[in-house]
């Protein structure tokens, strides 16, 4: 079941890709030149992604090295 909720969710992302690539910009004999300015979501998307990682390279430490080894 997990497989296929996963495989379904990339397909859907590689739809969604080939669609925002289609765009004329990304053709390869156009010389238009594309800037790409991240939106607030996006900034706020990495900086959550970053304290995430961060709390997850943390966190296995302080599990392994902690006196009380109750993980439940």
């Amino acid at each position: 079941f997990m497989f296929l909720i996963g495989f379904v969710a990339v397909i859907t992302l590689r739809l969604s890709i080939r669609k925002k690539l289609n765009h004329p910009a990304f053709n390869k004999m156009s010389k238009q030149r594309i800037i790409l300015i991240p939106s607030f979501k996006n900034m706020i998307l990495v900086v959550f992604c970053y304290f995430m990682m961060l709390f997850f390279s943390i966190a296995p430490f302080q599990m392994i090295f902690e006196e009380k080894k109750n993980i439940l």
